[in-house]
């Protein structure tokens, strides 16, 4: 409350900022303080300094809000500070894929990892990531997409890491599967 106060009645946003962390820090479940803490650093260009918040809070949050800061960083990292941190978004979407999240969560972090990796150059790691999406593939998939994961495993290892044997070993899994 005192923060809005600040922020829309007395147009003083950094104070307005200041009061929506301490509002984060005393209630960090609280999802309504923690949207609009990164609604205020968004416009006071403050994101980098909540990433940090956020995730200095995961050290001792219960793992229900653990995964819920985790992802929000994460998020914040990868929309608006990729550019100039990649990393960072890297480190925040591998902690959330380490923290045991539900479906969804790692269908987004690995997406998010595969996008990242691939903007990178770093081969290895999207290969790791794509067999990861694949784990998440049901068992009874209809539509193909554990082949086409297979497939894209196999052109990046052959056309991009130079990997002939490695890819063979993956086309091989793919005659193998079908």
């Amino acid at each position: 409350r005192i923060a809005g106060i600040y922020g829309a009645d007395l147009s003083e946003p950094t104070k307005a900022l200041e009061w929506s962390v301490r509002a984060c820090e005393l209630d960090p479940a609280d999802t309504g303080a923690r949207e609009e803490l990164e609604r205020l650093a968004r416009s006071a260009n403050a994101l980098p300094q909540i990433v940090d918040l956020f995730e200095s809070m995961v050290g001792v949050a219960e793992p229900e809000l653990r995964q819920e800061l985790l992802r929000q960083a994460a998020r914040i990292a990868f929309s608006d500070l990729k550019e100039s941190h990649p990393e960072r978004a890297v480190t925040l979407y591998q902690q959330l894929l380490d923290a045991e999240p539900n479906r969804e969560d790692a269908v987004v972090a690995l997406s998010a990892l595969e996008s990242l990796h691939t903007d990178a150059g770093r081969f290895e790691a999207l290969v790791s990531v794509l067999r990861r999406q694949g784990d998440l593939v049901p068992d009874d998939d209809q539509s193909g997409a554990a082949t086409t994961l297979h497939l894209k495993i196999a052109s990046i290892q052959a056309d991009l890491m130079g990997d002939t044997e490695s890819a063979i070993a993956t086309y091989l899994e793919v005659l193998e599967s079908d």
